[in-house]
C-alpha cells in the first residue's frame, strides 16, 4: 500500500487531471495485493473506483461518451464488490448526467432513479438535491411538467433546509423556466432574479450567464426589448471571456430571437447560424434541434420554401431522435407552416395534428393547476421552514405568551361557566315565566269563554222576556179590543 501511496505522490499534486490518470495507471497494475490487510485492501479498490470515476467525467468533458461511460460502468463494478453505495450512488449520478448531456433520457431517467434511490439509503442530502435537479431536467424534456416541478422544488427545500447553497441558484433558476413556459412570467421572473443574484454572490460566471440569458427572454416576451438586448450583450461578453461555449450559444440565440422581433433577418440569420456551428462543435443535440428551427423559421418568413423546408425537416428529425417535445413542438409546428404554404393539405394536416397534439400535452390544465399549486407549496414549505427558525430564537417571549394565554383562558373558562349557568337560570325563569302566563292566558281565554256563556244566557234571557212582552202586548191589545166591542153591543 505503500507503493501506491508514493506512486500516486508522483502525480502533480495541482493537475487534476494528471493525478487521476497517474492513480488509473497505477490501480490497473495489478499490484499484488495478496500482503494486503483487509482495510489496505479496501483502501485500494475503493481507490481504483473513485480513479475510474473521475477519468470517466474528464472523458466526458472532453465529449468521448462511449470512453466515458466504459470507466464509469467499471468504478460501478467495482463499488457494487465493495458495497460502497456512496461511490456507486456518484457514479451513477455522473451516468445519469451523461445521458442527459446525449440525450437518452430514459436511460438518463433510469441511471438518476438509481442514484437517487442508493443517496436515500445512504442520506447523502447533496446527491439526493443533485439528481433530483437532474429528473426535474429529464422530466421538463419529456414534457411531464407535474413531476418536473415537484422534483426542482423538492431539491431546492433539501438544499435550503440543510443550508447546501452551491448548485441552488441553477435549481431555481430550473423551476423558473417551467413557470416562463407555463406562462407565469411574473413568477418565473422572481425566480430567475433571485437566481441571478446568488450567483453574482458567488461570482458564478457560467450561473450568471444562464440567468442573464433567461431573464433577457422574459423582457422580451413582456416587450421591454431594450432591457431584454443589454442583457443578451452581458451574457455574450461574460461566456466569451471565461470560454463559456453553451452561455455563448444561448445568448447568440437570443439575440436572433431579439433581431427577428425588430425585422432585421440578416441580423437574426447571423446570430442563430453562430450559434448552431457552436452547438454542433459541443454536440448539444437539443441546441442544434433548436436552431435548424429558428435557421428555417427565418428562410420561411423570407418566403425562401426550398431552405426553410430543409433546416425545418433536420430539425424535427433531430427532435424526434432525442425524443425533446419542446423541439418537436416547434418543428412540427414550422412544418405545418410550410406545407401550408406549399399549398400540401396533407402534409400540412398531419403536422398541424402533431403539434396540436403535443401542445396540448405540455400545456394541459392539469399541469397549469400543478404548477400553481406546487408554486404555492412551495412558498409555504419555505414560509415553515423560516417560521421555525424564529421560533428558537423566540422561545422566552412564547412560554411567557403562553403562561399569559393560560391565565387568560382560565379566566374565560370560569367566566363561561358563570355565563352558563345565569343563561341557565334565566331560561328556566322563563319557561317558568312563560308556563304561568300561559296559564293566566288559559285562566283569561277561560273567563272569557264562561263570560260568553253568561252573556249568551242573559240575551236568551232578554230574548225571552222580549218575546214574552210581546206576547203580553199583543194580548192586551186583543183584550182591550174585546172589551171595545162588547161595550158597543151592550
Amino acid at each position: 500500500m505503500s507503493l501506491l501511496s508514493k506512486l500516486c505522490d508522483t502525480a502533480d499534486e495541482g493537475d487534476w487531471q494528471k493525478y487521476n490518470e497517474q492513480l488509473y495507471k497505477i490501480c490497473s497494475l495489478k499490484l499484488n495485493i495478496k500482503h494486503l490487510t483487509p482495510r489496505e485492501k479496501y483502501i485500494y479498490k475503493n481507490s481504483y473506483a473513485s480513479a475510474l470515476n473521475n477519468i470517466g467525467f474528464l472523458k466526458e468533458e472532453k465529449h468521448y461518451y462511449d470512453s466515458a461511460l466504459f470507466y464509469y460502468n467499471k468504478s460501478v463494478e467495482i463499488s457494487k464488490e465493495l458495497k460502497n453505495k456512496s461511490g456507486e450512488a456518484e457514479t451513477y449520478l455522473n451516468i445519469g448526467n451523461l445521458y442527459i448531456n446525449i440525450d437518452k433520457l430514459e436511460e438518463a431517467l433510469e441511471a438518476n432513479k438509481i442514484a437517487l434511490k442508493l443517496s436515500k439509503e445512504i442520506n447523502d442530502i447533496v446527491i439526493q438535491s443533485t439528481v433530483l435537479n437532474n429528473l426535474g431536467n429529464i422530466y421538463q424534456r419529456k414534457g411531464d411538467v407535474k413531476n418536473a416541478i415537484n422534483a426542482f422544488s423538492e431539491s431546492i427545500k433539501i438544499r435550503e433546509s440543510n443550508g447546501l447553497n452551491d448548485g441552488i441558484s441553477t435549481m431555481i433558476g430550473n423551476l423558473a423556466n417551467i413557470y416562463g413556459s407555463e406562462g407565469d412570467l411574473d413568477i418565473s421572473l422572481k425566480y430567475h432574479i433571485k437566481s441571478l443574484n446568488i450567483c453574482r454572490h458567488r461570482d458564478d460566471k457560467r450561473g450568471i450567464v444562464t440567468s442573464l440569458n433567461n431573464i433577457g427572454m422574459l423582457h422580451l416576451l413582456q416587450h421591454d426589448t431594450l432591457k431584454g438586448l443589454r442583457l443578451f450583450f452581458e451574457a455574450l461578453n461574460i461566456s466569451t471571456s471565461a470560454n463559456n461555449k453553451k452561455g455563448e450559444a444561448l445568448a447568440k440565440s437570443n439575440l436572433s430571437t431579439y433581431y427577428k422581433q425588430k425585422g432585421k433577418i440578416d441580423s437574426a440569420l447571423y446570430y442563430i447560424e453562430s450559434s448552431l456551428a457552436i452547438r454542433e462543435k459541443i454536440h448539444d443535440n437539443s441546441g442544434v434541434a433548436k436552431a435548424l428551427y429558428k435557421i428555417g423559421d427565418l428562410y420561411l418568413s423570407l418566403n425562401k420554401i426550398r431552405m426553410a423546408e430543409s433546416y425545418l425537416t433536420k430539425s424535427y428529425s433531430i427532435a424526434n431522435k432525442i425524443q425533446n417535445i419542446d423541439c418537436l413542438q416547434s418543428s412540427s409546428n414550422g412544418l405545418y407552416r410550410l406545407y401550408k404554404t406549399k399549398q400540401d393539405p396533407a402534409k400540412a394536416l398531419q403536422f398541424y395534428e402533431l403539434y396540436i397534439k403535443l401542445r396540448d400535452s405540455v400545456l394541459s390544465s392539469e399541469n397549469r393547476s400543478t404548477s400553481i399549486k406546487s408554486q404555492l407549496k412551495y412558498e409555504y414549505e419555505k414560509k415553515v421552514a423560516a417560521d421555525s427558525i424564529k421560533v428558537a430564537e423566540e422561545k422566552k417571549i412564547s412560554d411567557l405568551k403562553l403562561t399569559q394565554e393560560k391565565t387568560q383562558k382560565n379566566y374565560l373558562y370560569v367566566s363561561l361557566v358563570i355565563i352558563t349557568v345565569f343563561g341557565l337560570f334565566m331560561f328556566n325563569r322563563f319557561r317558568v315565566t312563560k308556563k304561568q302566563k300561559n296559564i293566566i292566558e288559559f285562566q283569561k281565554i277561560e273567563a272569557e269563554q264562561q263570560k260568553a256563556l253568561v252573556d249568551e244566557k242573559q240575551k236568551e234571557i232578554l230574548d225571552s222576556i222580549r218575546y214574552a212582552k210581546r206576547i203580553q202586548d199583543s194580548l192586551m191589545v186583543k183584550e182591550k179590543y174585546i172589551k171595545e166591542k162588547i161595550n158597543k153591543h151592550i
